[in-house]
């Protein structure tokens, strides 16, 4: 079974395919077919660790941006001012 999924890409991305296209003598969409079942074919490599350490961090899916950040500032020298 198949599906038609039609998809809005940037002006760059569409170029690579149709590149890529045209230098196997395939249409664009199979080529962009092959990318994501490649893509998708490939495991998660931090997959086998969901879970496996103790925290008391709730929202770290939704919220990493700001505890790498918080965990990068701890790690920046104090800028201390003379008086």
């Amino acid at each position: 079974m198949t599906h038609l999924l039609q998809l809005e890409v940037p002006d760059h991305l569409y170029q690579s395919l149709h590149k890529m296209a045209t230098h196997t003598e395939q249409t664009t969409e199979a080529v962009a077919v092959e990318c994501l079942m490649n893509i998708l074919a490939q495991p998660d490599p931090l997959e086998e660790f969901i879970g496996a350490f103790p925290g008391t961090v709730s929202d770290w899916a939704e919220e990493h941006d700001k505890y790498l950040g918080l965990a990068q500032m701890k790690n920046l020298p104090v800028k201390r001012e003379l008086n």
